[in-house]
Order: structure tokens, then C-alpha cells, then sequence
């Protein structure tokens, strides 16, 4: 919450799904959503693949929190919302 309010930059030490070893990953903190037919997600700007990526927090192994402030995105929740939905529906 914190890296969230004060726009600070995180490493997670993250595993996906299906995958057999960890990756380092240097994200932008953008909100953090349950969804009822998933866990608790972090909605981030992943710098390795310059996109908004979902993170399962369960699947975070351990998180870092840097001092380095990154520009705050200008995008509401609601509207990477829709940016999703339209992503899956198509």
C-alpha cells in the first residue's frame, strides 16, 4: 500500500502459473483488486515487459520496496478495467 500512495517502484520475486522457477520483476504499483473468482491481484506496469500486469499475490515469493518514485499513470482504475475486458472479449 505504501509503494502504491507514494508511487515507489517494487521488485517482486514472482512465479506464474505453471511455471517451475521465480522471475525477478521491477514494477510500477498501479492498485491492488479481488476479483470472487480469483485471489488478491497487484495491477502493476511491469518494466521487464513494458505492459500492465496482473500479479496473484500468492504467487509473490518476496517483495522489495525501493525509494526510486516513478510518474504516477494516468489511467483510473475503471478504465484498465475496460481496457481488460476488451483485451479478453475479442
Amino acid at each position: 500500500q505504501k509503494a502504491l500512495t507514494n508511487f515507489n517502484v517494487i521488485q517482486l520475486k514472482y512465479k506464474k502459473e505453471g511455471a517451475t522457477k521465480f522471475t525477478n520483476r521491477e514494477v510500477e504499483p498501479f492498485a491492488i483488486y479481488h476479483n470472487p473468482s480469483e485471489n488478491w491481484t497487484l495491477i502493476a506496469w511491469c518494466r521487464l515487459r513494458k505492459e500492465f500486469r496482473n500479479f496473484r499475490i500468492d504467487r509473490i515469493e518476496k517483495l522489495t520496496y525501493h525509494s526510486e518514485q516513478f510518474k504516477p499513470h494516468e489511467m483510473t482504475l475503471g478504465e484498465f478495467v475496460e481496457i481488460e475486458r476488451k483485451k479478453h472479449s475479442a
